[in-house]
């Protein structure tokens, strides 16, 4: 008791205003040596004390992380059941497996897509899902890139085209077969 009194009075008489304070700063000096220490045993509780503080911020970081997630699935399950039908439970799993694998705005424009070849139903943007995430399009930019230049591929294909009708051989045909004709 003796010894907690000095402690106290010490860091009372060093600067600090009250014992709270002198409490919360988890400091101590000793009587007679002038060094600050912290309390006993108070080591392993400011060790546990940032342990939970950086438990709490990571669990924070994470909920917000969720949140924009479950904020973006919000979006996809909106256009599904706008454009699509009532989502049915299982058709809701799924697409949580799909939230893992690519990013909701992804799954959107594979509804798109849907609508867009009035194939209004899961199976169809389950398909251009798989599509796309084979091909390693996991991103919404990745998929609007592939889409651009799919676009273009399609074309410069049918411009460089190098097939030509041959007019001529149509009309040896049809003198040919109006030869038969009269035989």
């Amino acid at each position: 008791m003796f010894r907690a009194k000095a402690i106290l009075s010490t860091g009372i008489a060093s600067g600090y205003q009250s014992k709270k304070e002198l409490r919360t700063n988890h400091l101590v000096r000793q009587p007679h040596s002038g060094e600050t220490k912290l309390w006993p045993g108070e080591e392993e509780e400011e060790k546990e004390e940032k342990e939970i503080e950086e438990e709490v911020e990571e669990y924070t970081e994470a909920a917000k992380a969720d949140l924009k997630v479950k904020g973006k699935l919000r979006e996809v399950i909106d256009a599904f059941n706008n454009n699509i039908h009532p989502m049915t439970p299982m058709e809701y799993e799924k697409i949580l497996d799909w939230a893992e694998d690519v990013e909701p705005g992804v799954i959107i424009l594979a509804i798109e897509e849907a609508v867009k070849h009035n194939a209004r139903n899961f199976v169809y943007i389950e398909r251009v899902l798989n599509n796309w995430h084979d091909l390693g399009h996991r991103t919404v930019k990745a998929v609007n890139a592939y889409k651009r230049d799919f676009k273009k591929q399609k074309k410069h294909s049918s411009k460089d085209s190098d097939y030509k009708p041959n007019a001529k051989a149509y009309k040896l045909l049809d003198e040919e077969d109006s030869g038969y004709a009269g035989n």
